[in-house]
């Protein structure tokens, strides 16, 4: 099962729902099945939000049952099966019902419909949810989810992107009408607050070295540079790469899989004893890391160098590390290249 489907299978139910099953229906009067009904998106989480307030996302809507005057719910055909979850209890849901079972059962009938993954894919990736019974575009701020109908729903907001990060979010399932405890009124037109995880978008950096001048009796000689981002006070990638130059020229090297909007330092470690850094620079620094836009290449981080008439012949180890999740582990170089 892939992080993804592993991920909405666990996430929060809505307040909404949560609000409109803690009081019975009785109490609240007959629900009016001529008044349409809507829902308004936020986030949760205030730096997430004002990150996503210029940003829409298309969000699936599925109904998972009707509502009739007196709160019963009825299966729509999609999620008939639902009817052998002991949480369903013939469509009488109340403050009693585990919710978070109902839309685990709701979202595990959907993945249901969609063909299995093939044995090897990336565990990674993320399942698609089948196609919706509609889909709304509609901001993540303040945005609103217009109903055909009342009753019981399941909204799946797609991934987006900002400049720099990937968002995802939970499904939410929901009930419309809602009951309001204080006025002790169906509330029809209902607010939900979406849990967002996010994650870095990758890009790099082009380390360009130029030789001025070159002794070919020494032979080959090859730099290395450390390359270290942070992003919000955390190191996030930290690594060594070499470029080796037979000749006077320019050539290059990528390094790839940094954070965008990270400070990026990029530091000559070694350049042999026979080639010095011209003005003695031997850093170099990027602030907020950009994205390229389409066609264009990474960010260029220039270094110069040039024979200063030592005769001493170079050599080089390069060392690799990667992150696991927990720290910084030395990768051997026959690990690095599988």
């Amino acid at each position: 099962m892939t992080r993804w489907i592993r991920r909405i299978l666990t996430g929060a139910v809505s307040a909404a729902l949560i609000a409109a099953l803690a009081a019975p229906a009785a109490a609240l009067g007959e629900i009016e099945l001529d008044t349409p009904g809507g829902v308004t998106l936020n986030v949760t989480e205030s730096e997430l939000r004002e990150d996503l307030a210029e940003t829409a996302a298309v969000v699936f809507v599925y109904k998972v049952a009707d509502v009739d005057e007196s709160g019963t719910f009825t299966l729509t055909d999609r999620f008939a099966a639902l009817a052998d979850d002991p949480q369903w209890n013939d469509g009488h849901l109340g403050g009693n019902t585990r919710l978070q079972d109902l839309q685990e059962s709701a979202l595990a009938l959907l993945l249901a419909e969609t063909p299995e993954a093939p044995a090897e894919a990336d565990e990674e990736s993320e399942a698609a949810l089948p196609e919706p019974d509609v889909q709304v575009e509609t901001a993540l701020t303040g945005g609103e989810v217009p109903l055909d109908s009342l009753g019981l729903y399941l909204l799946a907001p797609q991934g987006v992107e900002t400049e720099e990060w990937s968002y995802t979010f939970n499904p939410i399932l929901l009930a419309v009408p809602s009951a309001d405890q204080e006025s002790g009124e169906w509330m029809y037109e209902c607010a939900v607050s979406m849990k967002a995880e996010r994650e870095s978008r990758l890009t790099g950096i082009v380390i360009q070295k130029t030789l001025q001048n070159y002794n070919a009796t020494l032979g080959p000689t090859t730099f290395l540079f450390e390359v270290r981002a942070e992003k919000d006070g955390e190191l996030v990638y930290s690594n060594v790469a070499a470029l080796t130059m037979s000749g006077p020229g320019t050539q290059s090297v990528t390094v790839e899989g940094i954070p965008a909007g990270a400070h990026v330092t990029v530091t000559e470690v070694y350049s042999g004893a026979s080639y010095s850094p011209v003005g003695g620079q031997v850093s170099v620094e990027v602030e907020d890391l950009p994205l390229p836009e389409d066609g264009q290449e990474y960010a260029r981080v220039p270094f110069t160098n040039d024979y200063n008439n030592r005769r001493v012949p170079d050599s080089a180890v390069t060392n690799t590390f990667v992150y696991d999740g927990t720290g910084w582990q030395w990768q051997s170089s026959q690990e690095a290249g599988q």
